[in-house]
């Protein structure tokens, strides 16, 4: 039922008449759906969109639901979270309440799937830091720190 929805949904979002309605019903499906394969789907969609969201201008309201799950201790949606925020991020941007999740993810448990999907994030990110303000080079730099202790964290581990 739910993936028949999206996929409605998904169909709604890729004309420009409709795009800001269907993506804020696909981002409270996202927010309060726990079946992951309907995370999977909306990320999928998510980034099949991907050239249509670029000319849309995504409403906060939008963000603020695909973020909701990013504060989340199932660590599957945080995962699917993640990946949702970077298809979203050439419309959304890059910000403080993503950077934060993204450093506070690389400081945690390697083994983990949001720290894979942090990792994976991490090329669209640093698209921001040459154009980027002193406050998103500066977030981009703490970013780039976390990971860059997280990984001799866990060489030391094995050594």
């Amino acid at each position: 039922m739910a993936e028949e929805q999206v996929l409605l949904l998904a169909r709604a979002a890729s004309s420009q008449t409709n795009a800001d309605a269907a993506l804020f019903e696909l981002s409270q499906i996202f927010c309060v759906n726990e079946n992951i394969q309907v995370r999977l789907l909306i990320c999928d969609t998510l980034e099949a969109l991907q050239p249509n969201l670029c000319q849309s201008n995504i409403p906060e309201r939008i963000q603020r639901n695909f973020y909701a799950v990013l504060q989340s201790t199932d660590h599957m949606a945080r995962a699917l979270a993640l990946r949702a925020a970077t298809s979203l991020l050439p419309t959304l941007g890059f910000d403080n309440t993503l950077a934060s999740c993204i450093t506070d993810t690389l400081k945690g448990d390697t083994t983990r799937p949001e720290y894979k999907m942090a990792i994976k994030c991490l090329p669209y990110i640093f698209e921001y830091f040459e154009d980027g303000s002193a406050s998103t080079q500066a977030l981009i730099l703490e970013i780039l720190s976390a990971f860059i202790i997280s990984q001799e964290n866990n060489r030391s581990k094995y050594q």
